[in-house]
């Protein structure tokens, strides 16, 4: 059975309904850079795509940095998975050996920006990677597992520390909803001036 943000994504892009021409994010740079520098950061062996294989290496990395155990561990290379089953395949059966190229990235983003329901869209993948950031699986991501993260995905300590104080108002840890408000910004918004534009670090 298909997730709520696979199937949501494969019917309504079939059927087309409240759809934009996406003309917003086709004409930012800006945007076009955002999304790239999130498309880099998970590239975690730098090949240039985004597989299945770059997932589960962050979550072997993820392990080492944060020591965590053999069942934390476990819970999140399911997350992970979901994650690139559901979101970044859309659903589809693609083979494990299949590798997402930066360009067909930009393009389901749009695609998924022109729907009138994009941000609850959004809301479940979201979810998903806030699961793995949680390291402890507490339900709060704080300070220390926010730089373990960035780290992992080759954002240095200060810049994750400034992310994480500018991104979530200098709060000590976050939750679930704040980190899902956040993402939803990074990825749908064309605002040179909003704070979510730090999510992943710098510009890349």
């Amino acid at each position: 059975m298909l997730s709520n943000i696979a199937s949501g994504i494969r019917t309504l892009f079939a059927v087309g309904p409240g759809m934009s021409n996406g003309s917003a994010f086709t004409d930012s740079d800006f945007w076009q850079q955002k999304m790239l520098t999130h498309f880099k950061r998970i590239d975690i062996n730098g090949d240039g795509f985004v597989s299945r294989d770059d997932f589960k290496g962050l979550v072997r990395q993820l392990t080492v940095k944060a020591k965590l155990g053999e069942q934390r561990a476990f819970q999140m290379q399911r997350l992970v998975i979901q994650l690139w089953e559901d979101f970044w395949c859309c659903g589809e059966d693609k083979g494990f050996d299949y590798r997402l190229p930066p360009e067909e990235f930009i393009e389901l983003m749009v695609n998924l920006l022109r729907l009138s329901e994009c941000k609850k869209l959004l809301e479940e993948p979201l979810a998903l990677l806030f699961g793995v950031i949680d390291l402890d699986g507490n339900g709060v991501i704080n300070e220390k597992e926010w730089i373990t993260y960035n780290e992992t995905i080759g954002v240095s300590e200060t810049d994750a520390k400034h992310s994480f104080s500018t991104c979530f108002d200098q709060k000590s840890e976050i939750t679930k909803a704040d980190f899902i408000t956040a993402g939803q910004s990074f990825f749908s918004s064309t605002d040179e001036r909003h704070s979510s534009r730090y999510m992943w670090g710098p510009l890349v």
